[in-house]
């Protein structure tokens, strides 16, 4: 499994591949598919010398190749890290596929920028407990990153990832007998 980085460049709308050797930025688009394993709560720093203060939310997922993966939100002047805050009330994060879009905004002033959207998708067939338990040296925060992010708890995550898979299994196995559905009885319709 390899480790990968990524950057969501908010200023042209791009998300970056980072190609450490040689170092080059490779585009992948204005849209990234992950499943989210750990993110962060926000953080005020400067990590990167020619960006100005601001707050960070740093996430650990698998990208579409099941690779490990790092990359940061960033806040920049607007509220930008609300939308990523608000989809993770609404739905456990490990348990789908995340589709994050930058998306085009405009001020009241004429300034342009992207913007996140999230959107949930069907988690794909992965046994992520089983992945998990098989790379549980590697780090749920990015160990190259200048923040002080509260340590990630391994157990916790593996804990919540199993069970979601017990829940989901559970719900599969439900069934329904259609042989018992098409011997019920017939309602009596009277003219």
């Amino acid at each position: 499994m390899q480790i990968q980085r990524y950057r969501l460049n908010r200023a042209s709308g791009h998300i970056y591949r980072v190609m450490e050797s040689p170092f080059r930025l490779e585009d992948v688009g204005e849209s990234l598919d992950m499943i989210i394993l750990h993110a962060t709560p926000p953080v005020r720093g400067e990590p990167f010398p020619n960006m100005p203060e601001q707050d960070w939310i740093g996430l650990c997922f698998l990208n579409a190749e099941l690779n490990w993966s790092f990359t940061l939100l960033n806040s920049g002047k607007s509220n930008a890290l609300s939308s990523f805050l608000h989809y993770t009330t609404e739905r456990e994060i490990s348990s789908v596929l995340t589709k994050v879009t930058l998306i085009p905004q405009t001020s009241r002033r004429g300034n342009h920028w992207f913007g996140y959207a999230f959107e949930a998708l069907p988690l794909p067939d992965v046994n992520l407990p089983q992945l998990l338990k098989r790379h549980s040296t590697l780090p749920l925060i990015d160990p190259t990153v200048d923040l002080e992010f509260p340590p990630a708890n391994w157990d916790e995550l593996l804990l919540r990832l199993n069970s979601q898979a017990i829940a989901t299994q559970k719900m599969n196995s439900l069934s329904y007998d259609t042989e018992d559905l098409e011997t019920r009885s017939k309602f009596v319709i009277w003219n």
